[in-house]
């Protein structure tokens, strides 16, 4: 005869329990149903009017003004004149090459006049011109720039005293020879409340384009 168990052995029977539904489920997304709706309005009535009255085409840049070579480009830093380029395999600087290199010289010819109060450098006066050289696929600005008196790679322009000025691109040995090529001038944005009188005018920004007659000239 089997005994029953003691009552505190036994387990009381469990009434199955239904299953509760999640407070606040929906509620978690009244937030992002607001944003979606807002979203949906703007562009309904902002947006899509906008694209089909052609707000969003690309605007046409702006071609620059043109000079002609020998032609004198005058604003309060500089009275510019730039008058021709050359391609020659001689350096322009007078150093010897390394003939390993196959290299040769895109060289732009230019008058240029300091017309502020402080001497302004190569270096600096690089920034301000800009061209596509013979066998390259990007604009850039010259390697160096010097005088032509001194067959120099670096200058320096007095306030006030004209040079003739050489700015040199490397390009390569086997480059086409073009007629023309057009060199961008930049004009520069005169601060006066900069701490430092050499640095008041800044900012360069594309000004005027030129095209230059190029010649070969091989030594």
């Amino acid at each position: 005869m089997t005994v029953p168990p003691p009552a505190q052995w036994q387990v009381p029977p469990q009434t199955p329990q239904m299953p509760q539904r999640p407070r606040g489920v929906l509620r978690g997304y009244a937030v992002e149903a607001v944003i979606a709706g807002m979203l949906l309005v703007l562009i309904a009535v902002i947006i899509l009017p906008a694209y089909f009255m052609g707000a969003f085409q690309q605007v046409p840049v702006q071609a620059l003004p043109q000079i002609q070579p020998g032609q004198t480009a005058a604003y309060g830093e500089f009275h510019i004149t730039p008058t021709d380029a050359i391609i020659t395999t001689k350096n322009p600087g007078g150093g010897l090459d390394d003939d390993k290199k196959k290299k040769a010289y895109l060289v732009v010819h230019a008058r240029i006049e300091n017309r502020s109060r402080v001497a302004v450098y190569g270096l600096d006066l690089a920034n301000d011109y800009r061209l596509t050289p013979p066998g390259r696929s990007k604009a850039s600005h010259p390697k160096d720039v010097g005088l032509v008196r001194d067959h120099s790679t670096s200058c320096t322009l007095l306030p006030h005293l004209a040079e003739q000025v050489q700015m040199i691109w490397e390009i390569p040995l086997t480059a086409p020879v073009p007629t023309v090529i057009t060199l961008t001038i930049f004009k520069r944005t005169y601060r006066q409340d900069f701490f430092e009188n050499r640095y008041q005018w800044l900012s360069p920004e594309p000004w005027l384009n030129v095209q230059l007659p190029v010649r070969q000239d091989n030594p």
